[in-house]
């Protein structure tokens, strides 16, 4: 099985994205062979969105809901041992996971000035490679703004400012931790089940101490210890690895490397093949010329890329070129 998904960004957790973390997460529990594919642009799936499970016998299954679905006929069921009321506890829980405390997480990284100007935008355009870097926080932005029209900070009677998305946060976190207790997984047993990866999926990420304003990991380690010890506890059981990279090689992304390593490109570029040797037959005049062809090719489509590359940071205002008035003034005197 290979999982196409988002990458890292923070370190500890494979991907940024709490519905890929949740598939991570259950393809751990389950125990199934499986390797991960880092993607930075969803559009590889027939549906735009990531998570996305491929397997050489059936069609793509995207989502993580349509993906733990599909593992559990499949005979990977993490919940095969819950009783038909825990299973309706677990769907119940599940939506209020993925509803409001995916909020409350979108909230912080996107709304809170000082998180995304600081935190989130330079963090994920770091683990991004090329265009994405540039292109996907800006998108991923615009989403989460248009989801979270309706929060706004609420004013209390002692004077002080109270956003409603972090109450609600809290109120999840109050119903997780009574229903977690002092249990190592959500329901009782010895393994966990589809709610303890959802949960993990979303509360890991809530717990990154390393934002600037880094309210949710705040209310949940002083508020809720046992809900960020038992995100810790699962991190260091099932993820305490790396991930298997799927051995699928990834694209190349050309202005990445001219960006991240201009001087390892350019002797990639125009350095001889090594392994030729003094002892090896001179290239006859038809093969110089197919190598020089090559090179002016090669040359001319960096030259192409780069232009392209200036083009969009303009285009987008990352850099904007302006005229001193006062100069041309002064000229014409």
């Amino acid at each position: 099985m290979e999982l196409f998904a988002w990458g890292p960004a923070w370190k500890g957790l494979p991907s940024f994205d709490p519905f890929c973390l949740s598939v991570e997460a259950y393809l751990q529990f389950s125990g199934v062979e499986w390797v991960v594919r880092e993607c930075d642009n969803p559009r590889v799936s027939p549906t735009g969105e990531l998570p996305m499970l491929c397997n050489l016998s059936s069609e793509p299954v995207v989502g993580a809901t349509h993906i733990m679905r599909h593992l559990s006929k499949q005979g990977h069921d993490l919940d095969v041992h819950l009783s038909p009321r825990q299973k309706a506890q677990s769907i119940a829980y599940t939506s209020l996971i993925e509803d409001k405390l995916y909020d409350a997480l979108l909230y912080s990284w996107w709304m809170e000035h000082a998180n995304f100007a600081k935190s989130t935008r330079p963090t994920l355009s770091k683990s991004l490679r090329g265009w994405a870097g540039l292109r996907v926080p800006t998108q991923l932005q615009k989403k989460a703004e248009q989801r979270l029209r309706a929060y706004r900070p609420v004013r209390q009677p002692d004077g002080t400012k109270s956003t409603t998305v972090y109450d609600m946060a809290r109120d999840c976190y109050r119903d997780l931790a009574l229903l977690l207790g002092d249990k190592p997984f959500m329901f009782p047993g010895d393994s966990p089940t589809s709610l303890d990866a959802i949960a993990f999926g979303h509360l890991a990420l809530h717990s990154i101490p390393s934002l600037a304003e880094p309210t949710l990991f705040s209310i949940l380690t002083f508020e809720f210890p046992t809900l960020h010890a038992y995100c810790e506890r699962i991190r260091s059981q099932y993820f305490d690895t790396p991930l298997n990279p799927s051995p699928s090689m990834r694209p190349s992304y050309l202005i990445s490397d001219i960006v991240h390593s201009p001087l390892s490109y350019a002797r990639k570029l125009f350095a001889s093949n090594p392994s030729k040797t003094a002892a090896s037959t001179a290239p006859t005049p038809e093969k110089l010329k197919q190598e020089r062809q090559e090179r002016f090719y090669t040359i001319l489509s960096v030259i192409s890329a780069v232009g392209v590359f200036a083009s969009y940071v303009v285009h987008n205002q990352i850099v904007t070129i302006e005229f001193d008035d006062s100069e041309e003034e002064h000229v014409e005197d």
